[in-house]
């Protein structure tokens, strides 16, 4: 995997972090089609989780500590 494409991976993944911390902030639409929230969140979380992955086989994360 060329830099380039671990840069645009990390701007991806810290956009997709952001999105799922900001859920809470969305307001609710009365009239339009919505997902739940609940749902989007899922979603992000398993994108935020694969570009990590991608991130961590390419060398550019480091592997998560243990709690």
């Amino acid at each position: 995997m060329e830099i380039s494409e671990i840069k645009k991976i990390g701007q991806l993944q810290q956009w997709v972090a952001e999105q799922y911390n900001n859920l809470d902030s969305w307001e609710q639409a009365p009239g339009t089609s919505q997902m739940r929230t609940s749902d989007v969140a899922g979603m992000l979380k398993t994108i935020g989780n694969s570009l990590d992955d991608l991130l961590r086989d390419a060398g550019a994360l480091a592997e998560p500590t243990a709690e």
